[in-house]
């Protein structure tokens, strides 16, 4: 316990706001509550993660005690059946109790806690999760993650991109009928704002973000410190530690700031500073310091020059998937898009980014460059383009590209701009304005 101690003493001194107690099962040993009441001494928040089984009535009560723990993730695996399978014999109704008894002492001692499910999604539990997700719902729980298993060592997905569409339509059904908050991950970018999108539901978005290094680190059962729970030796090729001393990095034995500058931290630091906008597999992709990160763990790599190579590999053949769906199911006959204007990287989202790839005159004003509009604008605007311009029918030629952000000013301007053509629009509706669209490609 002094070993403990003297880590969240460090902890503490560094400005650390925020502990996760997770891997293995925290709430083992009784000595996590007298670590809890420390923890708390200091003015640090803790977040627990448990199977659920050690979450006895005396256990909870203790928590709650403590005055730090804001936010309990219990893991549940499907229903009683399959988590009895994959875990241990007669446990989950065991969890399920011990989920009741939480929210009610949570209630009635009025203590400011979430409480939540985490579930690994592998493709054997999906049809429990549907029933299980009305279960959690009647027991009050605030939220459930539904988290698509990432295998690192082949990176190969559980999921295809249609299955994954299939799943977020049934949970985005089940959010419309319940108050319990529905997070699924999955590895496919923005396929949770994609359907949300074509299918008007309100799934829960997360932040596409990674904190290694930058918000948190991670700290193993020896004193290991990493810059996550998933930059392991066993999760990155092993030559990669060769150089990278990952043997001084026990913050039990160094001080905090130098594993935090170490070698190691570095690569993952790295990621998020400017110099990543010049990377050549990046250079032209739109928005993609926005979107994506080049995480070292799944690029296997952390010298940041070949993990960019694999990085590029790795996105091309994403949006090629995204391309053939983006094909077949939003741009069809409706808006008569010809096939050769897709663009390279689509990207779902509410806004679309709009690139004229042909000189475009609305007014004698030049458009000829890339600006936003909103999805059912330009939609509309394209119609009116093919329905009121029998000399330009065959001559338009447009690239759409989703937009990850609604709040970009793509040029000085912009909301005049859209207030503008937003009026012009109306023009076209009300007076049959024809836009002169050449063929001369920018």
């Amino acid at each position: 316990m002094k070993k403990k101690k003297k880590v969240v003493d460090e902890l503490a001194g560094s400005g650390v706001k925020r502990i996760q107690l997770l891997g293995g099962e925290p709430l083992y040993s009784d000595r996590i509550f007298d670590l809890l009441d420390y923890i708390g001494s200091k003015g640090i928040k803790v977040g627990i993660n448990t199977n659920g089984v050690m979450l006895s009535e005396a256990n909870i009560k203790r928590i709650l005690n403590a005055n730090c723990v804001d936010d309990i993730i219990i893991s549940l695996d499907g229903l009683e059946k399959l988590h009895n399978k994959i875990r241990a014999a007669n446990i989950f109704n065991i969890i399920i109790d011990n989920l009741n008894t939480l929210i009610k002492l949570k209630k009635q001692k009025n203590v400011q806690l979430t409480v939540g499910v985490n579930t690994v999604l592998t493709g054997e539990n999906t049809e429990d999760i549907y029933e299980l997700l009305y279960v959690l719902d009647g027991i009050g729980i605030d939220y459930w993650h539904g988290l698509e298993l990432v295998k690192f060592d082949t990176n190969e997905k559980t999921f295809t991109l249609d299955e994954i569409i299939e799943i977020l339509k049934k949970l985005g059904q089940i959010q419309q009928k319940v108050s319990l908050i529905i997070k699924p991950k999955f590895t496919f970018p923005f396929i949770v704002q994609y359907v949300n999108i074509t299918y008007g539901f309100k799934l829960y978005l997360a932040e596409h973000f990674c904190g290694a290094d930058l918000t948190f680190a991670y700290i193993d059962w020896s004193g290991r410190f990493y810059p996550c729970d998933r930059a392991l030796p066993t999760n990155l090729n092993k030559d990669i530690y060769k150089n990278l001393k990952i043997h001084e990095l026990y913050v039990n034995k160094t001080s905090l700031d130098k594993c935090i500058t170490s070698d190691l931290f570095k690569a993952f630091s790295f990621v998020y500073a400017d110099e990543t906008i010049k990377a050549k597999a990046c250079i032209g992709y739109p928005y993609h310091k926005k979107i994506c990160y080049p995480c070292m763990v799944v690029l296997k790599n952390t010298d940041v020059d070949k993990a960019y190579i694999y990085c590029l590999e790795m996105k091309q053949k994403i949006f090629t998937e995204w391309i053939q769906k983006f094909k077949s199911e939003c741009l069809n006959d409706e808006y008569g898009i010809p096939e050769y204007g897709i663009p390279e990287y689509v990207i779902p989202e509410n806004v679309i980014l709009y690139k004229n790839t042909s000189t475009m005159y609305l007014f004698d004003v030049k458009l000829n460059n890339i600006y936003e509009i909103e999805d059912n604008l330009i939609k509309a605007i394209l119609v009116s383009l093919y329905n009121n311009s029998s000399k330009n029918k065959s001559d338009i030629f447009t690239e759409v590209l989703f937009s990850p952000h609604t709040e970009i000013n793509i040029f000085d301007g912009y909301e005049s701009f859209v207030t503008n053509f937003t009026t012009a629009f109306t023009d076209i509706q009300q007076k049959g304005v024809i836009y002169d669209i050449s063929k001369t490609l920018l």
